[in-house]
Parts: structure tokens; sequence; C-alpha cells
């Protein structure tokens, strides 16, 4: 969407539908969030701007509540840093296109953005109304300037006359009125004006003129003509279609010619150098500067090179004189006519001449001291002196307003879905020339039609403007035109590199192909066939391919039958490198070693799904379970279990260890692992016969966790027993913190405290962050219990900050959610509420794990809502979870559904009835036993115990909070609900009868406590 702050605010939506924005406060805020994009703007300022020195008595919750407002018009408002941001390119809000204009020089399309009084909306708004006017001024002054040097003095006075007004003692626009009134012959009224203001800057300033206006006083005094504009030749060809992003490069060329003679505008074909280099002479000359614009593609040998060069610059010039030798030359004459010029020469389309392009370039800057010289080409001349400038794709945003503009052109009135248009810009590399074409097959297709059959994009891009050049009408002509380029080794590696998905490093790129890439990979960047990416590891960059171009070398690749050859070489590779560095994640070398594999995991993806296709399940099996330890760090492996049933379908040997984990992931993984309790619990055994803590040590942590789940306690701690001697001090962490869980669901608190501390030690010397992170959740979980809030809180932030910096949004967005549920139990509701929507707002995806932690959220905000006595925050969330219940898995619907009933009980017990809380949890309870988790069971009994107390049966209570502490094996002290009932018992009971009661409850263990709460809940019924 675009913001409009230059006038009545406007928001749009990208086809452009006005979206309303109801509300002068909202507006208010809109226009200061957009002014400040991308940076956040404090709490306090937006206060002081939106009310002054008025503000509401509680002035940060009604900034809440606009903001939420807000929210509903425009997403793209986040919470950052103490304040609040929106979340979209500057580029999208008028202010910031203004200012970026005017700054690159380009007035006339800056003041069409100003369409009338800024900023109107925003009461308190003078220092930033202030910039904005004097980049209007700035603006104007610029375009008054250039239209004078222009002889159009008459505009500039008409111009002037509309700010005259605004900017009443600006001398830059009454020097530039006294200017404009000579150029128009009317000196005497030019003389006046110079008068009148030095006379006004005197009364009122106390000061002279300065030099701009001083010197055009001058000007007139001397009867000096005003300067015109330079008359040009070898025009660049004219436009007919707008000229659609690039303004940056467009004023990075400029600035680039001002600081070197030479610029190479180099990228591949189809990025438009052309056009760029067209709109950079087409400003030169508006401006009045000499240019040059040379078109080399028809030149066919370098010997015409020369020639071709004359016959543009040579037109405007005076021929020999009758009877006077002409002995030059076509070079001697060039040098002749350019070499007392100053002025621009551009060569458009080097390439197919570079080494003719480069010597006559460099001889021509030679022997013309006062010449620049802008050269086009898909490869650098590659000479001393030369400034290079990449041209590569449009930006996201860029390349879908082409495509939109030339698809309606082509067809106006056309349907552009959104999704269509993202797919097709994407595929497409954004590149001008290839949206182009596929613009113009809207002629006969629709936007999805196109989208769909880009996967042969040669055949469908093969028709185009038929005045183009032969090797722009087409697709596969752009790409030719390169390819005919190359020589022999070039071509061989741009073929075999196409079997990468996310290009590669140098090292790789040898692995693969089998040749020594060093020089090759240097000429085939240069040759624009490879981009060279150094956003990572500087010292190991990565080389990429285009996608039009990877298509067209697969297909070079088929050709001469190295396919079958180059992917087995593929799978070999990454085999041999996600199994090295496996060892190296689970150390303190993890961040830089997940770094380095996660740069390759499209790669490897490419030579799983390989794998797959042509049947080597060995090989599948040993790339998934690879890949599974990476996704287990960074929070993905639950989006990728099609992948592992995939696998599973090439019929692996069942005796092979990969084979019996993917089977046990398959079955964990189905809607009720439950129903396959058995064939589970066979296939632990066998990976246990196996080995299997020697091959793929990340299931020691699983395998006890999944006996106690489907088994028992007591074959779960064997099998930590196992490995408790293990020599990798990463497997013994792991045994103290499966000892933990399997402790705490026993319901044995001390190993359980025990177990939690060790397992954060063992961790912490180790410096594996996903560990020490899971540790840390499990320790922060008892102090909890424990009342030990604050503690709690410190500890679940460091648990955070280790998910964001492995890159895990699950993890880092799960420890979000337990941390603002201890600092609901600690009281501090606000915190916990933006922790809270923060969460909400890193979690809008339907990826797997971001579902659950999505409905977890909703569900603790409706119970911080309950203990804060907010009903409608409560009630508004509650709705959010039941709505988002569906799509959850079975065994996670489970857990939810058990904890919303709970919290549901809970929402009655405050706002309701406690009758009806009691019947909730009726429904409520046989959901949570199925879980299987203590603690869920422990807070259902809990809040049975709290309704049983607002009913006035106070000895049941106890004995059902009894019946809790046999559950988990000790009260929860950090529930809110819990402490408060514990209170009010004691009270109603005296201390001596609540703990006969609760010990009553707790009397013969767990089994009996079930018993006794489901009698309490079936009597009621």
């Amino acid at each position: 969407m675009r913001i409009g702050v230059l006038g009545p605010v406007e928001l749009t939506a990208e086809d452009g539908t006005e979206i309303p924005v109801p509300g002068a406060r909202l507006r208010a805020l809109l226009i200061r969030l957009a002014l400040a994009v991308p940076d956040p703007v404090p709490t306090d300022v937006l206060i002081e701007e939106l009310w002054g020195g008025a503000p509401p008595n509680d002035a940060v919750n009604a900034l809440q509540s606009v903001v939420s407002r807000l929210r509903k018009v425009i997403p793209a408002v986040e919470s950052a840093n103490g304040g609040y941001r929106l979340a979209i390119e500057p580029n999208r809000v008028d202010a910031h296109r203004f200012a970026r204009l005017v700054t690159e020089g380009n007035p006339a399309a800056a003041l069409e953005l100003w369409r009338g009084e800024p900023l109107r909306e925003l009461p308190f708004a003078s220092t930033h109304l202030a910039r904005l006017r004097e980049l209007r001024g700035t603006a104007v002054h610029q375009l008054c300037a250039r239209l004078l040097d222009r002889g159009r003095a008459t505009e500039v006075l008409a111009r002037l006359d509309e700010v005259r007004a605004e900017y009443p003692l600006d001398e830059r626009f009454a020097a530039l009125e006294v200017r404009a009134l000579h150029a128009e012959g009317r000196t005497s009224a030019a003389l006046e004006l110079y008068e009148r203001v030095r006379a006004e800057l005197a009364d009122r300033l106390g000061a002279d003129p300065g030099a701009e206006l001083a010197a055009a006083h001058l000007a007139v005094l001397r009867g000096e003509t005003p300067k015109r504009s330079v008359a040009i030749s070898g025009r660049p060809p004219g436009a007919l279609t707008s000229f659609v992003g690039r303004t940056a490069e467009l004023a990075e060329v400029r600035g680039a010619l001002t600081e070197s003679r030479l610029v190479c505008l180099a990228g591949p074909g189809g990025a438009g150098k052309t056009r760029l280099a067209g709109e950079f002479a087409s400003a030169l000359a508006e401006e009045g500067s000499t240019v040059w614009f040379v078109p080399l593609a028809p030149v066919g040998a370098e010997a015409d090179l020369a020639q071709a060069v004359l016959s543009v610059v040579d037109r405007e010039l005076v021929l020999p004189e009758a009877g006077q030798p002409n002995v030059h030359t076509a070079f001697d004459r060039l040098i002749d006519v350019l070499g007392g010029r100053e002025g621009v020469l551009v060569l458009d389309n080097c390439e197919h001449l570079i080494e003719a392009a480069a010597r006559l370039s460099v001889a021509l800057l030679a022997g013309c001291p006062r010449l620049r010289l802008l050269a086009t080409s898909r490869e650098p001349l590659a000479v001393t002196g030369e400034r290079l400038h990449w041209l590569g794709p449009l930006s996201e945003s860029d390349a879908e307003r082409l495509f939109r503009e030339r698809a309606l052109a082509a067809r106006p009135g056309a349907e552009l879905d959104p999704e269509s248009v993202t797919r097709i810009c994407a595929s497409l590399d954004g590149m001008p020339l290839a949206l182009e074409l596929a613009a113009a097959r809207l002629r006969s297709m629709t936007a999805a039609q196109v989208a769909e059959r880009l996967g042969d994009r040669f055949r469908l891009l093969s028709s185009g403007d038929r005045s183009a050049a032969e090797r722009h009408r087409t697709l596969r002509a752009v790409v030719d035109w390169s390819w005919d380029l190359l020589d022999e080794p070039e071509r061989m590696l741009a073929r075999r590199f196409s079997v990468f998905a996310n290009g590669a490093r140098a090292e790789t790129v040898a692995a693969v192909t089998g040749m020594d890439p060093d020089e090759l990979l240097s000429s085939l960047v240069e040759k624009s066939l490879l981009v060279l990416d150094v956003s990572g590891d500087v010292a190991a960059p990565r080389y990429r391919m285009l996608e039009t171009i990877k298509v067209y070398a697969g297909e070079r690749l088929d050709e001469a039958g190295e396919r079958e050859s180059g992917t087995r070489a593929l799978i070999a590779h990454y085999i041999e490198m996600l199994e090295a560095a496996e060892p190296r994640m689970r150390t303190a070398e993890q961040l830089e070693v997940l770094r380095q594999v996660s740069a390759e995991q499209d790669n490897a993806l490419t030579a799983l799904r390989a794998a797959i296709a042509c049947g080597d399940s060995a090989s599948a099996g040993r790339l998934i379970m690879a890949l599974l330890v990476l996704w287990s760090f960074t929070g993905f492996a639950d989006r990728h279990m099609d992948l592992v049933r995939e696998v599973l379908a090439t019929g692996p040997d069942p005796d092979r260890m990969e084979t019996v984990v993917l089977r046990l992931l398959a079955h964990i993984a189905e809607p009720d692992p439950t129903a396959r309790e058995r064939e589970i619990m066979t296939l632990l055994d066998r990976w246990a016969e196996l080995g299997g803590a020697v091959r793929f040590p990340f299931f020691v942590l699983v395998e006890p966790v999944f006996r106690s789940y489907f088994g028992d306690a007591e074959s779960a701690f064997a099998a930590i027993e196992r490995f408790e001697d293990n020599t990798d001090p990463w497997v013994r962490a792991c045994c103290h913190l499966a000892r933990c869980i399997i402790a705490d669901n026993n319901g044995d608190a001390k190993t359980a405290d025990e177990q939690a501390r060790l397992a954060v030690d063992s961790f912490r010397r180790i410096g594996e962050r996903w560990g020490l992170g899971m540790a840390l959740g499990a320790l922060s979980d008892r102090l909890v219990i424990a009342g030990q809030h604050q503690e709690a809180i410190d500890i679940y932030q460091e648990a955070i900050r280790l998910g964001s910096e492995l890159g895990s949004a699950e993890m880092s967005t799960q420890h979000m959610v337990h941390l603002a549920r201890v600092q609901r139990a600690a009281g501090q509701f606000e915190l916990a509420e933006q922790g809270l929507l923060a969460v909400l707002e890193r979690s809008d995806s339907d990826e797997t794990g971001m579902q659950e932690v999505r409905v977890a959220a909703h569900l603790e905000l409706a119970q911080l809502g309950v203990s804060a006595e907010r009903a409608e925050l409560a009630s508004e969330h509650l709705g959010h979870a039941e709505d988002q219940l569906t799509a959850l898995s079975m065994q996670t619907h489970r857990h939810t559904r058990a904890r919303l009933g709970t919290v549901r009980a809970r929402y009655e017990l405050t706002f309701g009835d406690a009758g009806k809380a009691l019947e909730l949890l009726g429904a409520a309870y046989p959901d949570a036993l199925s879980t299987r988790d203590m603690a869920m069971i422990g807070a259902t009994v809990d809040t049975v115990a709290a309704a049983l107390a607002a009913l006035g049966h106070s000895v049941r209570a106890a004995e059902m909070l009894g019946a809790s502490t046999a559950v988990r094996g000790t009260l929860d002290l950090g529930d809110r609900l819990v402490i408060a009932l514990v209170e009010e018992l004691s009270a109603a009971l005296g201390e001596h009868g609540y703990r006969e009661a609760l010990e009553r409850g707790a009397l013969d263990g767990r089994d009996a406590a079930f018993e006794r709460v489901n009698a309490q809940l079936t009597l009621r019924r």
C-alpha cells in the first residue's frame, strides 16, 4: 500500500483502491509513523505530538487504543523498541519519495507529489512541516533554475508567483526572479525587485543581499545575456513507455560520471542498460549539456567501430573547405572533432566488440581531456580508470509496478491478482525485458496462466516488440546473445553450474562440476552469466545464476548429456558436507556452522529431491536425516514431514538406521500417534539395538521422552542410563535434560529441579545454544512453580535471545509466550500483553510451528484478561483460539482444547457462574487426561478446586488442591489462582483444617487423585 501526507491524508492499496482512515487521531498517528519509516517512534514522542501539552490521564493506554484501531486499517503497524513503527518501505510514503527525488536532482517529479498543505492533521508538527517546506523550496529553485537556463523565463515567473508568499525573504527565489525578468527584457522591473528585496533584508534582518542575489543584480547592470541550452547531437532513442524504477541507479551513474571520466554500466541482457543510459543522456540534454549517444549493436566488425562513433558526433560540424584534403582516418577525425570539446559520449552495447571498444575508449579519453564516456555492456571494458556500475534485477516493488503498467497497456482492464504478479516477477528475476515480454502475453492469457507456464518460459516469451532489435524480441534471443559470446570452457562450467538451486561457493563448484573454476567463475561474472554475492561471508563469497539463465544453461546441460553425472555429484557432495557438519553443530561453533549449512539448504534440498526422484533411497535417507538435524536446531523440522514420507515411499532398507528413525518420526507426526503406540515402541527398541546414539545423538533426548509418553517412566530412565557414560558431552547434557523432563511429568519435583540446573550448566560449558535454550525453559518452569518469578523472567529472556541467535522464530516466540505467562503471574500485565501482541505479529504465517505458537499466545492473552479482570480481552482471544483449533494436529489439538476448556472455566469463575465453570471442567478434564501432561492436568484440577471454593465447598476445594499436588508433585505457586485459593482456604478452614484436607486429597498418590477428581466432577454432573 501507499501513504500520502503531502496534502490530505491518503492510504491506497496496491491496485489504487483508496482505504479510508476514520478519525483525526488515527490519521495523525498514521502521518507521524509514516514520516519516520522505517524507524520506530518512541511512545513518549507519539503522545507529545498527538496530544501536545494536554495528554489524557492514561496516555499510554490511550495511545495503545489508537494503535490498535490503526492496525485494523493498516496491519503493518508494529511494536518496536519502546514505541511503534510502520513495517513498510520508505518508498511507499510520498514524503520519503519527495525527499529522495529532491536529493537526486529530479525536482519536476518531486513537485508532482505535492498535493496541497502537508501534515494538516498532525497538530504539533512544526519541525516536520518546516523540513518539508525547505525541501519544497529547494525543488522549486532547482526546477526554476533549469527552466531559466533553457530560456523559459515566463514559466519561471509563473512558478515564482505561486510560492512567493511562502518564502518572502528567500534570496534564492529573488535572484531567479531578477534573472527571469531580465531575460524577458523587463530590466527596470528586475532592478526594482532587487531594490525592494535589499531594503526588506536591511529593515527586517539587518543584512545585505547574499552572493547569488548580488551576482544576478550585477548581471542586469552589465546587460549580460542569460545563457541558453547547448545544441546536442546523437540523441538517445525516444522512450515510448514510462521509466519505472532505477531512479537511484540514475543518480548513482550521474554521480559516478562526475568522479570518473569512464563509467561502464554492466549487467545481464534485458536488465535495462540501454534504457537507463538513454534516460541519463536525455536528462543531460534537457539540462543543456552536449551528449552523443552511439548504438553499437548494429556494428558487426571492430574496424567499423570508430566510423560508427564518427557518424554520430560529426553531424553538427562544418565539413572541410573546398579543395582542402581530407586524409584523416575515422579515429583521427574523431580526435579532431572531440579534442577540445566538453561533453558526454555514450557507447551502447559494447559486449560483442569489447576489446575494440576498450581500446577506443582509452584512446578517446587520452586525446580528448574534456570528454567523459559512459559505456553499456554485458561485461566490463576492463581498462584502467574504469568506474564499474552493475545493473541487476529491479526491486520487488519496482518489478511488480513495471509488470502492472506494461500488462495494463497490453490489455486495459486486465485482472492482475497479486499472487500471480508476485510469482511472475520473482520467477523472471525482476529483469525488465523479461517482465515486458511476459506482460505482452496478457493480450491472450491471464496473469495466472502466464505464472503457471513460466516453467516453459522460452516458448512462452517468444514474441515481443516487432520494432526491437532481434536480440531483444524473445527471451531466448536475449540469452543466446550472451551465450554466443562465451568460449567452450565457460559454457561447460555455466551449464554444469545450473544444477545448483541457490548458487555455490568456489570450492563447492569445483567439487560438483569437476572443474578448476577460479578463472572461469570470474569470467562468467564479468560477462553477467553469474552474479557475485558478498552479502554473507566476504572471504568465501557465493556465485549465483539468475533463474532465466539457469533454465537456459540447464537445457544446454541436457543437450551435453551431463545431467545424470551432475546430479550424482551434487548428491554425493551434500551428503558428505552435511554429515561432516553435524557434530560441529552441537559445539560452541554452532552459529558459524549453522550459517554455513543454512546457506546450502536449497542445494541440499535439490539433491534430496533428485535422490528421491531416481529412487536412491540410501542417499535420500542420509540427506533427510542430516537436514533434520539442521531443521531441529532452527525450528523447521515439523514443516518437512512430507519429505520424510516421500523418502519412505522409495522403499528403503528397513534395517538401515535412517529408515528406523524416519519411520519413528512419521508415526509421531501422525494426527493421533497414540494409535501407533506399539509400532513406536518396537521402533525405539530397534533403534537402541542398532546403536543409534552413535549415528544420531539428537535422538538421545527424543528416545526417553517418547518412551515416557508411550510407555512408562521406568523404561525412559533405563534408556537414559545407556547414554550417561557417553564420551560426547552434548549427549551427557541431553541426559540431564531428559531426566528433568521425565521427572517433572512424573511428579518428582526435587529430581526435576536438580537435573534442570545440571542441564543448564552442561550446555553452558559446551556453548551450544539450542540445548541451553531448552534447558533454560525447563529450569524456568521449575522456578515458576516455586513462585520465583523474577529469576524465571530473567532466564526466559536469555532463552529468547538464544532462539533469536539461532534464527529459530518458533523457539524464541514459544519462550516469549512462556515469559508472558510468568509476567502475568508476577502481576506485570502490561508487559505481558505487549509481549504477546508481539508474538502474534511475528507468528503471522501458516507454518506448522507458528500456528501452535499463535494459538498459545491467544490462550495466554485470554488468561491475562481473566487475571486482569478485562472480560473483553479474555473473550476476544478465547474466540480466536477456538477459531484456530482446526489448523492444529490432533496431538496439539488435544493440549489446546484442554487448556481452552480450563481458561473458559476460569473466565466463568471471574465473570460468570461457578456452576457453569464446573460443567465446563467436566468436559475439559478428559481432554487434559488424554494429553498425559501432568502440568496440564494439574492446572485443570486447580481450576476444579477454585470452582468448588466459589460454590462454598471449602473442604472439597482443599482436597482438590491436594489431588493437584499428587498429580504434579507440588503446588503451582506460580499460578495467581492457586496462590489466592490457598489464602482463601487457609482462612476458611484454619491452617490445620486446610492441611488435613490437602493431605487427604493427595493420599495414595497420582492414580487415586485422578479417580478423586473424576468422582467429584461426576458427582457434580
